[in-house]
This record gives C-alpha cells, sequence and structure tokens, in this order.
C-alpha cells in the first residue's frame, strides 16, 4: 500500500542518504543501504490504509521536517541517574557513541560490546548478521533505518561465553531547537552456548521533538541464552519506531521484554522467528501511558522449525485520552508432522489434499499467504492462498487438522 507522503517528503530522505560521506564499510552494507533507499523511495512512509498500520495514524512522521540530529554536549552528571546500578554500559547521544560515558569494565575476554560504526570498519566478521534479519521490504521504516543509520550498538558473545554482569545500552537524545530524527541500530549476538543479557534503553534530556527510528536484531544462536530488556522513556513530545527482529536458534531460550512509558507517539514492530528446533521463546511487554500517548505493538511470531515454543504477555494502564494497540499474529506449524504427512501423501488417513499441505509448508517457511475468512458460530471458514483450511474457533484459536493459528487485536 502506497503511503501518504508527498515525492518531497520522501526526498528529504533520499538527500540525506545522498549526503552521506564515504565510510568504510563492505560492499554488502553498502549495497544493502542503496537497496533499502531504494525500497524507501518506492513506498513512502506508512500509510493508515494499510492493514499493519490501520489503528494508527503515522501522518505525524512525514508532516514534521526533521533535522539530521546534532552534536551535543552531555555530562557523565547528567546521564548517571538513567544508569542502571550494577550494569555495564554502552551510552550513545544523538545516535553517536560516547566512550567517556560508558562503563565496560570487568566484561569476559572475547565479548564484544561496542561502537556498531567501529565494528563494521574494523571488524566486519563481527557484523555478519548485521541487516540479514529485519524486514527492509515490508517496513519502510526499518528500511529507512538500514539506509541512515550513522552508529549503533554491538554486542557479540562467543561461543560458550556466560557474561554474569548485564550490559546497558542508552541511546540518550538531547534536544535541539529544531525537531531532529536519529537512527539507532543494535546488534545483538549470542554465539553458540553463550550467557547474555543486555538492556535497550531509550531516554531523554529535555522535553524536545523529534524522532527516534530505531532497528535492532537480536540472534540467538544454538543453545544460547539470551535475555533482552527494553525500555523506552523518550520525550512525551518525540515520535518512537523499532523494528525488532528476534532470531531463535536450535535449543535456544530468548527472553524479551519490552516497557513503554514515554512519546507521544510509539510503534513496537516485534518479529519472531523460531528457526531451529526445540527453541523457546518469550515475548512480553507492559505499556503505561498518560495523557494523549498512543502506544502500537505490532506483533508476529513464526515456527519455522518443529518442536518449538512461544510465550506473550503484554498489559498496560492507560490514563487520560491515552490509546493502545496490541496487534499479534501467530504461525505455528508443526514442520515435523506436515512432513510426516507429506511422505504419507499416498495413504489417505490423514485427511489433508495435497494442496492443503502445500499451503502448510509456505506457512511453516514464514511466507506470507493470501488469507480470507468468515466465522458462523464456533467454525471459521477460511480460505488460505485459494485453498478452504476450515477450522473450529475457540477464544482466539482457529484449530485445524493438523495446524494452529492464532490472532488477536485490539
Amino acid at each position: 500500500m502506497r503511503a501518504t507522503a508527498t515525492a518531497t517528503e520522501v526526498d528529504r530522505y533520499r538527500a540525506l542518504f545522498d549526503a552521506r560521506p564515504p565510510r568504510p564499510e563492505p560492499e554488502r552494507l553498502t549495497a544493502l543501504r542503496r537497496s533499502a533507499i531504494e525500497r524507501f523511495g518506492e513506498t513512502g512512509f506508512p500509510s493508515p490504509k494499510s492493514e499493519a498500520w490501520k489503528y494508527t495514524n503515522p501522518a505525524p512522521l512525514a508532516a514534521t521536517a526533521f533535522a539530521p540530529a546534532p552534536a551535543a554536549t552531555v555530562t557523565a552528571a547528567e546521564v548517571a541517574p538513567l544508569l542502571y546500578p550494577g550494569c555495564a554500559s554502552l551510552v550513545f547521544v544523538n545516535g553517536r557513541f560516547a566512550p567517556g560515558l560508558s562503563r565496560l569494565a570487568g566484561l569476559p575476554e572475547g565479548l564484544l560490546a561496542g561502537s556498531l560504526r567501529e565494528a563494521i570498519a574494523e571488524q566486519p566478521a563481527r557484523i555478519a548478521e548485521l541487516g540479514l534479519h529485519v524486514d527492509v521490504v515490508g517496513s519502510p521504516l526499518a528500511a529507512l533505518n538500514t539506509a541512515l543509520f550513522e552508529d549503533g550498538a554491538l554486542v557479540w558473545a562467543p561461543k560458550g561465553t556466560v557474561v554474569e554482569t548485564p550490559i546497558q545500552i542508552l541511546y540518550l537524545a538531547a534536544g535541539g531547537p529544531e525537531p531532529f530524527v536519529v537512527f539507532p541500530r543494535t546488534l545483538i549476538v549470542a554465539g553458540e552456548a553463550s550467557q547474555l543479557t543486555v538492556i535497550e534503553s531509550y531516554a531523554a534530556l529535555g522535553d524536545g521533538l523529534y524522532w527516534s527510528c530505531a532497528a535492532t536484531e537480536l540472534v540467538a544462536a544454538e543453545n544460547a541464552h539470551l535475555d533482552h530488556y527494553k525500555s523506552q522513556r523518550e520525550s512525551l513530545r518525540a515520535l518512537h519506531t523499532a523494528a525488532q527482529e528476534t532470531i531463535v536458534g536450535r535449543g535456544a531460550q530468548v527472553s524479551s521484554h519490552a516497557f513503554s512509558l514515554g512519546a507521544a507517539l510509539a510503534r513496537h514492530d516485534v518479529h519472531g522467528v523460531l528457526a531451529g528446533e526445540g527453541g523457546d521463546a518469550n515475548l512480553n511487554g507492559l505499556y503505561m501511558v498518560r495523557g494523549e500517548q498512543h502506544c502500537d505493538t505490532h506483533m508476529r511470531v513464526d515456527h519455522r522449525a518443529a518442536h518449538c515454543a512461544s510465550h506473550e504477555l503484554y498489559k498496560g494502564v492507560l490514563d487520560g485520552a491515552a490509546r493502545a494497540v496490541f496487534e499479534e499474529l501467530r504461525a505455528m506449524p508443526d514442520v515435523a508432522r506436515i512432513e510426516s504427512l507429506a511422505r504419507a501423501a499416498a495413504a489417505p488417513s490423514h485427511g489433508l489434499t495435497a494442496r492443503e499441505l502445500q499451503v502448510l509448508r509456505l506457512v511453516a517457511a514464514g511466507k506470507t499467504v493470501p488469507v480470507s475468512g468468515k466465522l458462523r458460530g464456533d467454525v471459521m471458514t477460511l480460505t488460505a492462498d485459494g485453498t478452504d483450511m476450515s477450522g473450529k474457533v475457540t477464544g482466539d484459536r482457529i484449530e485445524g487438522k493438523n495446524w494452529v493459528a492464532t490472532r488477536s487485536g485490539r
């Protein structure tokens, strides 16, 4: 769905991209940035007419002429109240790494925690996962971040590393006289059998108008244990949009807890992918908004491997005229079961046609298929990719012969 933004509004960001000075980075990343800005040029800003934004008006994103984030001087005394005790910390001011405000003592040898920009230039092998998971085709704001991010945080734990000290990433906005935009980018990689806790936090000094257009990739390799917390306490005039991709490998355990308290408009797109057999993901959130704040969480969880589990819990408190939206779409086929049915396709006992198996394979692979349906009593007449996939409805669950789908929104 094409957005409502004019060519001038889109061209403003194309001009920012064209004005970027050359930087040392892998050709793969340069090509990805170019592809991302071209995609944003094709789609423009999100539109309230699109299904994904039907409950949230994105017009303020396009209507404001945001300038690039200015350089700002911040003191340790100003940062101190925003840092959590007992944590190592990476501090970024208006999107730029501030090593003098960061605390990295006591972290284990081999762990890499620091500036993403520096890692791109000096240790490209450590950023191999960067850009592999964020959807620059389907999400115009993720594409914009990918094209324009200047710096961000990298936390990379090698195989078998146990990081006992939590690591806080603080993205701090320091207000200027004009509205500005910043593009925080975060890459967190927990290597095989590693253990890691990261707190991703957003805060502001002052009550200025700015836009934080963020993107985060969480990757947990085989048997890794990754605990992730996101604390969003932006200025109450700010706009905060974030795309979060969570990749769960074989036997890995990932928990991600989001707390949304700030921003006039907050949008959090969460995508979880259970990519390896036996993976487990907990994706939870809490919002507390007041006045005229608007908080929107859009979640999608894909089970792409067998014997995986995902758990989601979102709660919130509203005061005044504040509004909140939570919408979830889960695809939960048992891949092993589907393949066993396919191998036994000659026997009619499973009750599925070859075409039904094909549709379930598409869903199992994380593909998007066109779906339409009507609810009559407790039976959903459902058509997926032109194939009858009807099932019985219990609460927010639709149970078919060998699959379960869950969708909730409010």
